[in-house]
């Protein structure tokens, strides 16, 4: 999940507290700093541990609650909903993910160069609280369809401006509390804290709202996206409460100035004096033009940046992947089998919680287990080695979801094709039919079953069949010259009893290819000359399915969404059908007869869409390699980034780590958009072969790159210096086991 995204991409810069104590690269700061901080602290009395931090954790887990339940059931909200297809929806999903990282660089320079973390923090998260509201007023049906669509796209703007920008604002905030160096320890503590309740907030919010979503019926509809959104709505408007509660004993310090815009000034300084001086004052590196402005300590650091970054170039691939699992990977999921036993069933979007519940036990046991046995054998003993190795997972993992999907392929429905349609006639009678269509097609439909006719082709105006039929137990034994006619992609016919008593037939349509989102669909055809009422119970949940507009039959239901469980139906008071399961993505017809001599119902449940039989455990291998992944590739790839950068620039690299997972997915938003495929199992396959194709790339760009060993201890000016100028990660020096 996207544990990554909040602790790998946006609050992961915290997460190198939980790293090992020894790489490649350990005693950064280690040896020295260690024997000045025990001279301080003999020195100072020990500072009472801040109260102000508790404010400052009570609104991350608050808000990462809020942030992540929303962004678990939003694909379904796309395409339930808004009636949006899987690949618009897809599109949306990482457009909005790709805003959500595209802001904390604005959320930083704000905070640092005009208001302040606390004043950022605020009026954003009034923005994140708007936004959430209007998401979940935008799920309320009155709105309709159209409306709802425009109301959501603005509701997933303010939402990204507001979580984006405070994302780099919250955790540096809650450092800002510490003294240093007295309370160093604390602090790093404060940090594992953080981290923490960073995985507590997307882990219970992605277990609770999909409950929320299917489990809550509201408002005449089958689910409840109003209270899905609601809730994370209210932890959010609580997280700001939490937030503003604790303002008398923060420590907030002004803003003076952001390291992003510096870099950026002494760059383009470099470049505009170049073309004017190059010949007569020639220099090695084109950045040392800009020596007459920036002091040379500071031109160097620069250079040591963009020596790192040239190691990001391939990093936004990992992300196109790693993001998928709140988009392509639920949608798989939706196709699967949850059901655990009868009485618990997995819903789709509840399999993201997987990655936060890996993630916490995965970091500790590499960092104590896996890497020092491997360093043993002198393997996985560079970080670039360790990155390479999880991005070869991360092309693993979707080389399993590829498999898998052409598993799951195979229990898909036919769906005609561009001119084509289906036809589908059910006999509504406890006796066999014999059925002629056109004369040519022969066809014996047995009692209550029914005849699917493929691949007619339909002409702009439509197509038709005369039919004939012959049945012994029919009021009419022979109906002749019934006329047929369709042009939707699928038709279906019930013959049945009209008011009168005679043969007739009613005509409805189903488009039963749509994915279920581990729903069933059930239809219920009642075959009488009277008018009754249908509902189906579970226990204490009735469903009243309405009657379909239907030429004149009296007992056709329209067809209704059903969580997966075992279901009774009633004709009036009397229960016809008993304890049949309806299964997950699968779409059912109820054909019920009604004897009038014996005033007795005969029915038979009719499978039309087979349901998912493959169960959704499997995706377990997929989820495993891509958290396994994760923690090599994001976590060490902070870890080097982070220990490669001169103390002045690690908060400029920690916001271009940000930015490579919002170009991630706007890499995800163009290939689904060109829509390489129509086989899912074919795009998850790209995908793989588009991560080797750049770690490829990325193994030869990392054997040119010479590591980079700091020998100097950072004074306390450096430290004052990283604190001032830094706006996304301006605490991070303080992780000292770097």
């Amino acid at each position: 999940m996207d544990t990554t995204n909040e602790k790998s991409n946006g609050d992961e810069e915290f997460r190198p507290v939980v790293l090992p104590l020894t790489s490649t690269h350990d005693g950064l700061f280690k040896d020295k700093k260690d024997t000045n901080s025990a001279v301080v602290e003999s020195q100072q009395k020990p500072i009472k541990y801040p109260k102000s931090v508790f404010f400052v954790l009570s609104n991350e887990l608050c808000e990462r609650f809020s942030y992540y339940g929303n962004r678990t059931i939003l694909i379904f909200f796309l395409t339930e909903q808004l009636k949006l297809g899987d690949d618009l929806a897809t599109t949306i999903f990482h457009a909005y993910t790709m805003m959500v990282y595209f802001f904390p660089i604005f959320g930083a320079m704000l905070a640092d160069s005009w208001l302040g973390k606390f004043k950022t923090i605020f009026y954003l998260s009034v923005v994140y609280a708007i936004g959430n509201a209007t998401l979940s007023a935008a799920s309320f049906p009155a709105f309709g369809v159209e409306p709802s669509r425009y109301i959501t796209f603005f509701a997933l703007l303010f939402i990204a401006i507001g979580s984006g920008g405070i994302k780099p604002c919250v955790a540096s905030f809650g450092g800002d509390q510490f003294i240093l160096p007295q309370q160093e320890r604390q602090l790093a503590q404060f940090f594992s804290i953080f981290y923490f309740s960073i995985n507590v907030g997307s882990l219970i919010s992605t277990f609770l709202t999909p409950i929320f979503r299917e489990d809550v019926h509201c408002f005449g509809e089958q689910n409840c996206y109003p209270l899905a959104f609601g809730v994370p709505g209210i932890l959010m408007v609580t997280s700001l409460v939490i937030f503003l509660v604790g303002r008398p004993l923060y420590i907030m310090k002004d803003p003076t100035g952001n390291v992003v815009l510096q870099v950026f000034k002494c760059m383009g300084h470099a470049i505009s004096r170049r073309g004017s001086v190059k010949k007569s004052q020639p220099r090695d590196n084109w950045l040392d033009y800009a020596d007459d402005k920036y002091d040379q300590k500071f031109i160097e650091d620069v250079k040591v940046v963009l020596r790192v970054l040239v190691l990001f170039v391939p990093l936004p691939i990992f992300w196109a992947l790693f993001d998928q699992q709140g988009s392509r990977w639920t949608l798989q999921a939706a196709n699967m089998n949850g059901a655990l036993g009868e009485s618990f069933v997995i819903k789709p979007d509840q399999m993201q919680v997987i990655n936060p519940f890996l993630i916490l036990s995965l970091v500790p046991l590499f960092d104590r287990i896996i890497y020092p046995a491997f360093s043993k054998c002198n393997l996985l003993t560079k970080p670039l080695t360790r990155m390479l190795v999880g991005g070869l997972l991360a092309a693993l993992a979707f080389i399993i979801s590829g498999t898998l999907e052409l598993a799951i392929q195979k229990q898909y429905v036919y769906k005609p094709s561009a001119g084509f349609s289906e036809l589908r006639i059910y006999n509504g009678y406890n006796c066999p039919i014999n059925l002629k269509l056109n004369g040519t097609i022969t066809a014996n439909i047995e009692k209550l079953d029914y005849y699917t006719l493929k691949d007619i082709e339909v002409s702009a105006l439509g197509s038709s069949f005369d039919c004939t039929i012959e049945c012994d137990c029919c009021e009419t034994k022979k109906l002749e010259t019934s006329l047929f006619a369709f042009s939707k992609s699928q038709s279906s016919y019930f013959y049945e009893r009209n008011r009168f008593g005679n043969t007739s037939d009613a005509m409805y349509f189903d488009d039963d290819t749509t994915n279920l989102k581990g729903e069933t669909k059930l239809r219920v055809l009642l075959n009488s000359n009277k008018e009754h009422n249908i509902t189906v119970k579970h226990g204490d949940s009735v469903f009243a399915p309405e009657k379909e507009e239907d030429y004149g039959s009296y007992n056709l239901s329209m067809q209704v969404s059903l969580p997966v469980n075992r279901y009774d139906i009633y004709v009036d008071t009397e229960r016809v059908v008993t304890n049949v399961k309806f299964e997950a993505g699968g779409v059912y017809v109820a054909n019920i007869y009604h004897d009038v001599d014996s005033n007795k119902f005969v029915s038979k449940i009719l499978e039309v869409k087979t349901h998912n039989e493959v169960h959704m455990l499997w995706l377990l291998p997929q989820y495993i390699c891509i958290t396994t992944a994760e923690v090599m590739f994001s976590v060490t790839g902070l870890e080097f980034a982070y220990s490669q950068a001169p103390v002045s620039m690690k908060a400029l690299l920690q916001g271009f780590w940000s930015l490579t997972v919002a170009f991630g997915n706007l890499i995800v938003v163009i290939i689904a958009g060109a829509k390489i495929s129509d086989s899912q199992a074919v795009e998850f396959f790209f995908f793989a072969s588009l991560m080797i194709i750049t770690m490829i790339v990325f193994f030869f760009l990392g054997r040119a790159y010479k590591y980079i060993e700091f020998d100097q201890v950072p004074t306390e000016d450096d430290l004052h210096n990283e604190k001032k100028i830094s706006g996304i990660d301006n605490v991070n020096f303080k992780d000292d086991h770097l």
